[in-house]
């Protein structure tokens, strides 16, 4: 639960306030407010910079992205979704997801529509390729071109074009994928892009300000 805070002025870390409770595999956001919203991990909880402390709030699921409008969406591995809305600090219900899994990615498109890439099925049972489209403005979910492979544990950066590169992942019992693909969403059609050097999953990806990508860490089939 503990948390730090890394100053890149004088390239330090510093204690600051400990959640309320521990959490892994969960999202932090940067909300227009300057507060940072944690979702997933069992609870939300809210951070303060100006004090250092956190609040627990009530709602959300594991995954959470910023919206254009400064709400937040946070998509369950169930298929259900709900709304953050800062202003009032509170959670809503919003139309659920077409297909329930985990192990999807979700990145804000420069149109306002959220892109789910991949995952998996009911626990493993069936591995997605399958992509859809949230739009925030109707609440509405509808299926989009589907990847040309089948992965989780992956990840979607959108672009300064304004395209989508998914970067590696797997499906269960296989190695990781070194594979890319790019979406674009002028015409709702995915492309091959080039392969990695090093197959990885679970990894880091973040757009440069000089507009690369970096792939950061992450396991191979081994687990390391």
């Amino acid at each position: 639960s503990t948390c730090e805070l890394y100053n890149p002025t004088t390239g330090t870390w510093s204690s600051t306030g400990s959640m309320h409770s521990g959490k892994r595999d969960h999202s932090a956001i940067l909300l227009n407010n300057n507060f940072v919203l944690v979702v997933g991990g069992g609870s939300s909880e809210l951070y303060n910079p100006s004090l250092g402390i956190w609040d627990e709030i009530s709602g959300g699921k594991n995954n959470g992205l910023l919206l254009a409008d400064g709400r937040v969406l946070s998509v369950g591995d169930d298929g259900s979704c709900m709304l953050y809305n800062p202003s009032s600090e509170n959670w809503g219900s919003t139309g659920g997801k077409v297909i329930g899994g985990t192990g999807f990615k979700v990145a804000l498109l420069n149109n306002g529509l959220v892109l789910v890439t991949g995952g998996d099925a009911r626990g493993g049972w069936r591995n997605l390729s399958s992509c859809e489209l949230y739009d925030p403005n109707t609440k509405n979910w509808s299926i989009t071109d589907s990847m040309s492979q089948a992965r989780q544990q992956h990840t979607a950066t959108l672009l300064n074009s304004g395209q989508v590169l998914v970067v590696g992942g797997r499906v269960p019992d296989d190695p990781p994928f070194s594979s890319c693909e790019l979406y674009n969403p002028s015409t709702g059609l995915w492309s091959s892009a080039a392969s990695m050097d090093q197959a990885r999953r679970s990894h880091t990806t973040i757009l440069l300000n000089n507009g690369q990508v970096l792939v950061a860490g992450g396991r191979d089939y081994n687990g390391d």
